[in-house]
């Protein structure tokens, strides 16, 4: 289940690299209402989705379902997350932490990765760092198809792709 952002917990800052349009993004001085805009196909829905990603990246699995929420929501396959994340090499800097999430083939591990992963078959790995400290590692195969149900009684992202004027009301009630 992906969680939707909070307004208690905002994020004042942040910078991005390596996500879609974003080489080298920075945001700074953010208030509690933002307005973005700009032409179509700028990067307005890739910043949100973005966001998505650093709320919800404490955790490779919860990365990979937020990931999935995406997709899911932009009409796009399992073979096109596979994809994304085989070429996945994503930097968010925020609070005073920079989270790094990597795939990784076997032999791009390094000495400690390799000892901890060597028992495994597979040859592919999703490696978060924090801070340049590894966090987590996982074997990556692929994901094969994918349902996730969304809870949209917590409302606080809105697809921008398909707005629908109930979920903007409750949107607005809440800020």
């Amino acid at each position: 289940m992906i969680e939707y952002l909070e307004m208690d917990n905002m994020l004042e800052n942040f910078e991005i690299k390596n996500y879609k349009c974003f080489k080298d993004f920075k945001v700074d001085k953010l208030s509690k209402i933002n307005i973005i805009s700009g032409d179509n196909n700028v990067g307005k829905t890739a910043l949100l989705e973005s966001i998505l990603l650093i709320k919800n990246s404490s955790n490779i699995r919860d990365f990979i379902q937020a990931i999935v929420f995406i997709f899911e929501n932009r009409d796009l396959t399992s073979e096109d997350i596979n994809e994304y994340l085989l070429k996945i090499n994503l930097a968010f800097k925020y609070n005073g932490s920079n989270l790094t999430i990597q795939y990784k083939f076997i032999d791009d591990l390094n000495d400690n990765e390799f000892e901890k992963m060597q028992r495994y078959t597979i040859d592919d790995f999703i490696v978060m760092y924090n801070n340049d400290i590894e966090l987590q590692i996982v074997p990556f195969n692929g994901i094969k198809g994918f349902k996730i149900i969304h809870d949209k009684s917590n409302l606080s992202f809105i697809d921008s792709s398909k707005p629908n004027n109930t979920e903007l009301t409750k949107l607005y009630s809440k800020i």
